[in-house]
């Protein structure tokens, strides 16, 4: 729901630079009337610029109380959806309805918009404490660039398309919108997604990197104990958002090869909008003429994710390809927090172990550099370290200090991370009521789909809870499931984890014996 809230907070900044374009197109058109010195000519394109800037106004307000999570974000934009929705109508109403017509686009999003802003955030709890994010000093971000990062990509969106235009009008090209526009719009920005991806994908796939996962808007790819599972969620239909995940077969020169695997993203974003551009400047006269418009939206996108992408800037924890360079190769805390993630994303397709974590640069990152979601995902990694080494009481510590971050920065920890917090607190705290309420938080996911990957971590759960018949018919599931996971670390560490749930759930058994008996001799 952060990233819906998020996309929306960018969909009313472009609607906002759209509507003072309009300003501008008003305010320089010429209108119709019998004598152009008339009042009512003055007073309508004072009305359409006035308008314009005030929709402009709106759409920023709203922008900014969504990205800022003000409690007047949710009024300003249902009023901003609602104003998508009937500026759209407006379009219709004056232009020939066609099915796919551009005008659907903002009554399309203005009715997700109602449906997103429509219901309540959900509040923190009373006792959270929101720890503010901030920027991180050796980062390589600017705090400027950091605020005017999406200005310059709605300025050199509508520019860059704007100027194919222009260029597409002055050499003849047709410039009516081709019936299926709206869906090859959509389909663009996927495209552009997937091609970014595909660029981390492949160098990743030259520099001794397997994949493990691939995610291009509402499309999820990911490889878990050796198996792929594909997902469909339809958030991601809003979020345009996507990511790809590698792991090193082998530890050595991985910064410099991690380096060459991120440049490669925008490498890939900036060949395709060349190669866009090559379509359009030689269409006319060629079967795809009159698609230049899509193209001219393909090229834009391809060209300013390639380009700001290279520029390091950073969104809370969140950074581009640039910062990541940035970090790579600057060394110190930086590149030791890289490699120390290179290592851990390397058990599950090498023999290295939770164990053979670089522990102290882990605990370092997750006290300096690392916040919210980051520096939970430390604490876990350290608490898989600890207890793969058989050290309970500091493995039992992690697990708190996850717990308080989740409620430093109110977060609300993947299904992932809710299951090891489910198992921390089932077996090594012995805290049945903190374990049944990760439980159901893990639930409450819209992701969650419960499969053989949880089996131990359910019997956890029954064992803390003193159900014990249950417990060891998921243990037996477990077990024989976890006897099949390849030779990897990962692998290795899960069927590790359920001995140690099998003699967790035998000393149970045993003292439960020992009662009987003495209950007997009394």
């Amino acid at each position: 729901m952060r990233a819906i809230r998020l996309t929306f907070a960018w969909l009313f900044a472009a609607a906002a630079a759209l509507m003072l374009w309009q300003a501008r197109v008003f305010f320089q058109a010429g209108i119709n009337a019998p004598e152009p010195s008339h009042p009512s000519v003055t007073v309508l394109k004072t009305a359409l610029v006035g308008g314009s800037l005030l929709l402009a106004a709106l759409f920023v307000l709203s922008g900014f109380a969504v990205l800022k999570h003000l409690p007047s974000a949710n009024k300003l934009a249902l009023g901003a959806s609602v104003t998508g929705i009937v500026y759209g109508i407006l379009v219709l109403f004056f232009e020939p309805v066609r099915l796919l017509h551009p005008a659907w686009i903002p009554i399309g999003f203005g009715i997700a918009g109602l449906a997103v802003f429509s219901r309540r955030a959900p509040a923190a709890p009373a006792a959270a404490k929101r720890l503010p994010y901030k920027r991180i000093a050796g980062d390589g971000t600017n705090p400027v660039v950091n605020r005017l990062i999406l200005v310059a990509g709605i300025a050199g969106g509508i520019g860059g398309v704007r100027m194919l235009a222009l260029w597409a009008i002055q050499h003849g090209l047709p410039r009516s919108f081709p019936s299926m526009f709206v869906a090859q719009m959509l389909m663009a920005i996927l495209m552009v997604l997937a091609i970014h991806e595909a660029g981390h994908a492949l160098a990743g796939a030259a520099v001794c990197m397997k994949l493990t996962g691939f995610v291009v808007g509402p499309f999820y790819c990911l490889k878990l104990y050796g198996r792929w599972n594909f997902t469909f969620r339809s958030a991601g239909l809003l979020a345009f958002s996507g990511y790809t995940m590698v792991a090193p077969a082998t530890m050595k020169g991985f910064l410099a090869r991690k380096a060459v695997q991120v440049a490669a993203g925008p490498a890939a974003s900036l060949i395709a909008g060349f190669a866009g551009t090559e379509l359009i400047l030689h269409s006319a006269g060629r079967p795809w003429a009159g698609e230049w418009g899509i193209l001219a939206v393909f090229v834009t996108i391809n060209s300013l994710v390639g380009m700001l992408n290279l520029i390091p800037f950073g969104n809370k924890s969140m950074y581009s390809d640039g910062a990541k360079l940035y970090q790579l190769l600057s060394g110190g805390t930086w590149a030791a927090y890289h490699r120390a993630l290179g290592m851990v994303s390397a058990t599950t397709v090498t023999p290295l172990r939770p164990r053979d974590f670089e522990i102290a640069t882990l605990e370092r990152a997750a006290a300096t550099i690392a916040q919210g979601n980051d520096e939970l995902f430390l604490h876990l990694c350290a608490y898989s370290f600890y207890l793969d080494s058989g050290r309970i009481g500091e493995a039992a510590a992690a697990i708190e200090k996850a717990e308080a971050c989740c409620r430093q920065w109110s977060l609300s920890p993947s299904a992932e991370s809710a299951a090891m917090l489910v198992t921390g607190n089932a077996l090594l705290r012995h805290d049945a009521q903190s374990a049944r309420r990760w439980w159901e938080h893990m639930g409450s996911r819209k992701s969650y789909r419960f499969s053989d990957v949880l089996l131990d971590v359910r019997c956890a759960l029954l064992y803390s809870e003193n159900r014990m018949e249950e417990a060891e018919a998921d243990w037996r599931a477990a077990d024989a499931w976890a006897s099949r996971l390849p030779a990897t670390g990962q692998g290795a560490a899960k069927r590790d984890f359920v001995k140690l749930l099998r003699a967790t759930l035998d000393e149970r058994l045993a003292e439960r014996r020992a009662g009987a008996q003495e209950r007997v001799v009394r």
